[in-house]
């Protein structure tokens, strides 16, 4: 009997270690935001005529999250088959804050 209360106080300890490392501390290994990608990404860009770039035209509408990676190939997707050099401002958001972008000429100048 005895071993079985050790037992379940380590697994209650343990799970309650895990929930607050994975939901409350920084992103490291097997903590929440690893499995998950909880960003937001917001476009202002126009073509070089200083028409609107809508992103939901070529962007998968489920996933309106992305990275500056992920930023770069759509800009070069934008270049080089769509044959549109964006201009404006993107806004990414997630875990790690808040980062405004500057595109020129189809690039990621800042």
């Amino acid at each position: 009997m005895g071993w079985q209360v050790v037992q379940w106080v380590f697994f209650v300890c343990l799970l309650a270690r895990m929930a607050r490392v994975g939901f409350f501390g920084p992103p490291r290994l097997l903590a929440w935001p690893m499995f998950s990608r909880v960003s937001h990404c917001l476009m202002d860009l126009r073509d070089q005529d200083g028409e609107p770039i809508n992103p939901w035209l070529d962007i998968v509408h489920q996933d309106p999250g992305m990275n500056g990676r992920e930023l770069s190939w759509y800009l070069a997707y934008l270049r080089e088959v769509r044959g549109l050099r964006a201009n404006g401002t993107v806004t990414l958001v997630d875990y790690t804050g808040r980062q405004v972008l500057t595109v020129r000429d189809g690039y990621v100048v800042a």
